[in-house]
Formats: C-alpha cells, sequence, structure tokens
C-alpha cells in the first residue's frame, strides 16, 4: 500500500507527458507551414538605365543587366552590353526597357540612322526653308505639313501664283535632328521630307522654279484639303470706281438764276 502513491505519481507523469506531446504537435498542425520557394531560371538582359530618346549613341552609362526569367527572354535581347555600346537607338526607348536588336543600328554614322527610318518604297528629300516657311521652327521631326509652292511670273504666263503641291507630308528630320528632343521652336535652313518617288520629282522641280512654304498640320488631321490655287490677278486690289460727279440745271427767270444738282 506504501507504493501506490508512487505508482500514482508516475502514471500521472506519464499521462502529462503524453498529454503535453498531444497538444503540442496539434498546435504546430494549426500553424501553416512556409511556402516552398521554386527557384526559377534567370538569364542576364541588357536594359536602358534611363529614357534614351531616338538617335542616342549608346555608351556604356546608358546600360544595365538584369535578371530576367530564361523561359521570357524577348527576342533580340542583348546579354552583353558591350555588344550594343556605340550603335544608335532607332526609336526612344524608356528606362529599364529591353535593348533589342530591332531598337538599335550599328556603329555607322548618323547617315546610317536616316537610311534606315525611310521605309521601302519611299524617298527622303530635303527642302531649303527659312523662319518664314519654315513656320518659325514649330516644323519638328514627327509632324506633318502641307507643302505650298510660289510660283515666279517667269514660270506662268498670268503673273505670280501659289498652290498646294503636296498634302499630309510626314517631317523626317529638322536640319540634322531627326527626334523632336527640343523644349523651344529651333530655326533651321533645311527640313527633311518623306515621300514617294513621283512626289520627290515634284518637290525638287518646285523647290528650283520658286519658293515653297510648309504649312503645318494637326496631329489628327490627316483629311485632303480641297483647292485650285491662286494666282496674284485674284487677289490684288482692284481701283475703286470714281464717284459719279452730280447733274446740274441752271435755271433763269428773269435776273433770278437758280442752280439744282440731281
Amino acid at each position: 500500500m506504501k507504493r501506490l502513491p508512487v505508482i500514482i505519481g508516475l502514471v500521472s507523469v506519464a499521462l502529462f507527458v503524453t498529454t503535453a506531446s498531444y497538444i503540442n504537435r496539434y498546435m504546430k498542425s494549426l500553424v501553416p507551414s512556409a511556402p516552398v520557394v521554386v527557384k526559377q531560371p534567370v538569364a542576364s538582359v541588357v536594359v536602358a538605365t534611363g529614357d534614351l530618346p531616338l538617335g542616342t549613341r549608346l555608351e556604356r552609362t546608358h546600360l544595365r543587366t538584369v535578371d530576367w526569367p530564361a523561359d521570357a527572354v524577348p527576342a533580340g535581347a542583348q546579354s552583353d552590353p558591350g555588344a550594343v555600346v556605340g550603335a544608335l537607338t532607332l526609336s526612344k526607348l524608356v528606362a529599364n526597357e529591353p535593348v533589342l536588336a530591332a531598337k538599335v543600328a550599328d556603329r555607322g554614322g548618323f547617315h546610317t540612322l536616316m537610311a534606315l527610318k525611310i521605309p521601302e518604297g519611299m524617298r527622303a528629300v530635303s527642302v531649303r526653308v527659312n523662319d518664314v516657311t519654315g513656320i518659325s521652327g514649330f516644323v519638328a521631326p514627327g509632324t506633318r505639313v502641307d507643302v505650298i509652292a510660289i510660283i515666279s511670273a517667269k514660270e506662268v504666263g498670268g503673273g505670280q501664283g501659289a498652290f498646294t503641291l503636296l498634302q499630309n507630308i510626314e517631317v523626317l528630320a529638322s536640319a540634322q535632328e531627326m527626334d523632336n528632343r527640343a523644349a523651344e521652336p529651333v530655326i533651321v535652313n533645311t527640313v527633311t521630307l518623306l515621300v514617294t518617288p513621283a512626289q520627290a520629282e515634284r518637290l525638287a522641280l518646285a523647290n528650283n522654279s520658286g519658293t515653297l512654304q510648309l504649312a503645318l498640320r494637326g496631329y489628327d488631321d490627316r483629311a485632303a484639303g480641297k483647292t485650285s490655287g491662286v494666282s496674284v490677278s485674284q487677289i490684288a486690289f482692284t481701283e475703286r470706281p470714281k464717284e459719279r460727279e452730280a447733274e446740274k440745271v441752271e435755271l433763269i427767270r428773269g435776273k433770278e438764276r437758280v442752280v439744282h444738282a440731281f
């Protein structure tokens, strides 16, 4: 009987330990397990460090590499910045945008960039302008214009005349700038237009025969205007007719003389 309290004590301790163990396991089962992270394979991709305008000659400071999912690397992406250092951008790049092969030209000069910007079947033609004919510097790359030809009296029998030679023509370059980066209008002496071969012939002849005036279009305006041209004789002031002198009649009644005007 003396051992009974000892046995009861041992049994109690065993039950306590067992119960505590079950409770501990149960509590652990209520805590969500940490998610299993599967590491995806990555590849190095060259991206722009900041916004880059069209025609930028790429330097090492313009480029950096980032990790990109290996199964989602864009076609034409570069892994080595040195592969594109010295190349020219063919379009604007924004910060962290991959520098793709289709968006850069080789390490050639500025003429390479211009040639690459001309679509198949089109031509680039430069014309002389000044601060007036070039619309005070508001004609920038990417804008569209109408070209008005002003031909001298020697070229047209009826006197000097003007007519719309070409409509809705894209401006490729202003002087040697192919991107509209200037914050303010810039006065230039040449503008390069994108035209068809037939338009290039008309433009060259008109440019050699008279003066060209550019008319700036709104960005959303693509409609063709209807106009037949105008000559000096159509807009010149005509001589105002002289006022008709009043008719006079003199009536004589004896010594009285009366003059009536009407």
